[in-house]
């Protein structure tokens, strides 16, 4: 009994010692992961953002404020905001934001009426 009871400690206390190493190469495994020394390597092809509204004055201003906020290189990348036909104040909300915009490549069209 004495010598089950031996093996049972050493087993036991192996198994912790195994467990504790495991969580410890785990835990450097994943700081390596986060902490990687390589900046977000960016694509080198230029993108189009095609954004069309109507009466969505509630929503433009966000949507043109995370578009300013983007953390993308400007100059390579453009937006095109198409008002089709808006009846409220979303094509003067989108003017305006343009106007006051860090992204110098965005440009506003409006749809031509067609009859």
């Amino acid at each position: 009994m004495q010598g089950f009871l031996l093996g049972f400690y050493f087993v036991s206390i192996t198994i912790f010692i195994l467990y504790f190493v495991g969580l410890i190469v785990l835990r450097n495994a994943f700081q390596k992961f986060i902490t990687t020394e390589n900046p977000i390597q960016y694509t080198q092809e230029k993108i189009s953002l095609i954004i069309c509204f109507r009466n969505e004055e509630a929503f433009l201003p966000k949507l043109l404020e995370s578009i300013n906020n983007l953390d993308y290189p400007t100059h390579l990348f453009e937006v095109i905001i198409i008002d089709d036909h808006s009846t409220d104040q979303s094509r003067s909300i989108a003017q305006h934001r343009l106007e006051n915009s860090s992204i110098s490549n965005i440009t506003l069209l409006v749809a031509e009426q067609h009859h």
